[in-house]
C-alpha cells in the first residue's frame, strides 16, 4: 500500500470521526458524495426611465442530481448608473460595503431540492442623469463551494433598458 493511499485513508477516517462526534456537520461529509449543479438563469427586466425604479428577479435553478448540502451565495453586480435599495428578498440579502450600493450579496440555506429553483428580488433605482435611450448591463453569480458540479453555468448577465 502506498504512502498516498495510507494518507487518504487516514484523512477519510479523521473526517468520519469528526462527523460522528458532531464536530463537523453531516452536510460537510455528504458534500463529497452528494452533488448539485446550480445554474444562474438570465432574466428580463422591464424598461425603466431615468430616475425610475424597478425590480430584478434573479433565479437560481438546481439541475441536480441531488439537493444542495450546504448554504450557497448569490452576488449581484448592478451596472453603473443604478443603485440597489432594499428591502430585499430573501432577507439575507445585503448591500456589500464600499460597493457604491451596486453590489448585493444574498445567502441561501442548504436544501434546495434537485430540479427546483429559488429567487432573489433586488429593487433598484436608475439615476436621473442616465442617458435615454440606453442599455445598462449587469451580472450575477452563484457560489456553492462545497457541492456544485459545474462552475461554467454559475454566472448570468442581464440588461436594463433605459427609455
Amino acid at each position: 500500500m502506498s504512502i498516498k493511499t495510507l494518507r487518504a485513508r487516514r484523512a477519510l477516517l479523521a473526517l468520519s470521526a469528526l462527523t460522528m462526534v458532531g464536530i463537523l456537520p453531516v452536510a460537510t461529509a455528504d458534500a463529497a458524495i452528494l452533488n448539485s449543479d446550480l445554474e444562474a438563469v438570465p432574466v428580463l427586466v422591464d424598461p425603466v426611465p431615468p430616475g425610475g425604479s424597478s425590480l430584478l428577479n434573479l433565479v437560481v435553478v438546481n439541475l441536480g442530481p441531488a439537493a444542495t448540502t450546504a448554504p450557497f451565495t448569490m452576488t449581484v453586480n448592478l451596472p453603473a448608473g443604478t443603485t440597489a435599495e432594499g428591502p430585499f428578498v430573501p432577507e439575507t440579502c445585503r448591500v456589500v460595503p464600499l460597493s457604491q450600493d451596486r453590489r448585493v450579496r444574498c445567502t441561501f440555506p442548504a436544501g434546495l431540492a434537485a430540479f427546483r429553483s429559488t429567487t432573489a428580488v433586488i429593487p433598484f433605482n436608475v439615476a436621473p442623469n442616465v442617458e435615454s435611450p440606453s442599455v445598462l448591463r449587469g451580472s450575477f453569480r452563484v457560489t456553492a463551494p462545497l457541492d456544485d458540479l459545474r462552475l461554467a453555468n454559475n454566472q448570468a448577465t442581464f440588461e436594463i433598458e433605459v427609455s
